[in-house]
């Protein structure tokens, strides 16, 4: 994990694969929650959604067996924001609600304002989208259901091909 904080993320993510099979070998559930969400935050820094998300799935799943709502709401969180970069804006935000629960629950000052955060985001999106899809809608062609589900498939491509032009310049 340290080496990913210098940028070394081959090496990083190597080492953290070796963990998993560690944990996996000596039944360490902790340990392998642990490493399995910093997989996840690898490969979402990498852009690979489908790794990130497989790796916050099992993340979330293998803090459930624990009983550690502290990890939960961390990894669900991190799952939340997976869901969201890949446009999957209901589940982001019912995955940022369940996180909000499970830290409210705790009292967790650390968890509790990412979801807050999250659930914002979430909601700025929809209202985004929403006007955005009506903008847009008119000029399409096709019956109203048509065209507005053309208008949000145009906005989605769109943004990811914004963020897209944006992350390469940087």
């Amino acid at each position: 994990v340290g080496e990913a904080r210098l940028g070394n993320m081959v090496v990083a993510r190597a080492l953290l694969e070796q963990s998993v099979a560690s944990a996996r070998e000596h039944g360490d559930q902790w340990g392998l929650t642990f490493a399995l969400g910093q997989l996840g935050v690898i490969a979402y820094h990498d852009a690979d959604l489908t790794a990130a998300r497989r790796f916050r799935e099992e993340a979330a799943a293998a803090a459930r067996t624990l009983g550690d709502r502290h990890t939960l709401g961390i990894a669900l969180a991190g799952l939340a924001l997976v869901a969201r970069a890949q446009g999957n804006y209901d589940e982001s935000e019912q995955l940022f609600h369940e996180t909000l629960l499970v830290s409210s629950e705790l009292k967790d000052q650390w968890v509790m304002p990412r979801a807050l955060g999250g659930l914002a985001g979430a909601a700025v999106l929809a209202a985004r989208n929403a006007v955005s899809g009506l903008a847009v809608a008119p000029h399409m062609k096709g019956r109203l259901p048509v065209r507005l589900l053309a208008a949000q498939l145009t906005i989605d491509e769109s943004t990811a091909m914004a963020a897209a032009q944006d992350d390469e310049q940087h």
